[in-house]
């Protein structure tokens, strides 16, 4: 999984096409790729400014 999973975190990832609200908690994990229109697994990353440091966590990519 590309997200260490974070308490009841909320972030907002800015991409090149757009802006994602990301909703992390201690039971949920979701892949960048799955929310991103017209966008490869590869490129998900390319296009992603993610913050590296979350409230008690931090982005991890695979």
């Amino acid at each position: 999984m590309f997200l260490r999973t974070v308490k009841n975190t909320v972030e907002t990832i800015d991409m090149k096409r757009g802006e994602y609200l990301v909703k992390e908690s201690s039971e949920l994990k979701l892949i960048l790729a799955s929310i991103i229109n017209n966008s490869s697994y590869a490129k998900c990353w390319q296009l992603a400014i993610v913050r590296r440091q979350l409230a008690g966590g931090s982005w991890q990519e695979a």
